[in-house]
């Protein structure tokens, strides 16, 4: 009995051993543990960006169209100064238009003769034309004139320091002479000149460069033969002019043209 249960434990044990020491299925053996990752979405098409503009895009505003109007005349006429137009009909509104935009002046006057003016144009935005207008408007023609401080007479030399450079409208004060300095050493005061008014062209004339009864310094050409010599200057005169000389020592009358201060050249 003993020898019986011996035996059927030892076919037991074997059975249970031969179990624990059998190979595992390979399907039941730990390894690295893979996460497949799921598949990306497809990308959605891009939305295609409509020309309208949105709330925070930017629009085409009637201070643009004024501005862009502006520098295409100025650009035009090419004036001393600058420009400033006032539109006397309303610009259109193309706020609803996406900026920026660009505008072309088609029709608009050579010159200034009034600060009445009409203006053609037309205005482009991404899309194509948005339209053409033809407007009025007032403009300004602004630059820094001389204004005279002090009270000058007829040939007195002109000085920066007896003028003071100010700001008016050219289509108001037309004859007005525009600051600057090189004025001073080309002309001189061709009638008096009263304070507080600006300096026009008609107050100027060519600044003398001889003036009558001075010693003048006379180079006479004869080919290839040069004379210098002194002349008493019968009457003044500016760059360029001919005025009559009379030799110091032979008491003779000639002519010669002014071509420096207090230097004449004759030619024979």
């Amino acid at each position: 009995m003993v020898l019986f249960a011996t035996l059927l434990f030892s076919r037991g044990s074997a059975s249970n051993l031969d179990l624990i020491l059998a190979p595992l299925d390979p399907a039941l053996v730990a390894g690295p543990v893979v996460v497949e990752q799921p598949a990306e979405p497809a990308a959605a098409p891009a939305r295609r960006e409509s020309s309208q503009p949105t709330e925070k895009s930017p629009r085409i505003s009637r201070e643009e169209i004024l501005d862009q109007l502006t520098r295409a005349f100025t650009e035009r006429l090419q004036p001393v100064g600058y420009l400033r137009l006032h539109p006397q009909r309303d610009l259109p509104d193309l706020s609803r238009r996406p900026a920026p935009a660009r505008l072309e002046l088609l029709d608009a006057p050579s010159r200034l003769t009034g600060n009445a003016i009409m203006l053609r144009f037309r205005v482009e935005d991404a899309d194509g034309e948005v339209g053409e207008w033809h407007l009025p408007f007032r403009v300004q023609h602004l630059a820094a004139v001389w204004v005279v401080d002090r009270r000058l007479a007829t040939g007195d030399p002109l000085s920066e320091a007896d003028f003071t450079a100010r700001e008016v409208d050219l289509l108001r004060e037309a004859h007005a002479v525009p600051a600057d300095p090189a004025v001073f050493h080309r002309y001189e005061p061709a009638r008096p000149l009263v304070p507080g008014r600006p300096l026009t062209w008609p107050d100027l004339a060519p600044r003398s460069l001889v003036r009558k009864g001075e010693i003048v310094d006379v180079v006479a050409t004869d080919g290839l033969l040069t004379i210098n010599m002194k002349a008493l200057a019968i009457q003044g005169g500016a760059l360029g002019d001919v005025i009559p000389l009379r030799n110091l020592e032979s008491r003779r009358d000639f002519a010669g043209e002014i071509t420096h201060e207090k230097r004449v050249r004759v030619t024979f």
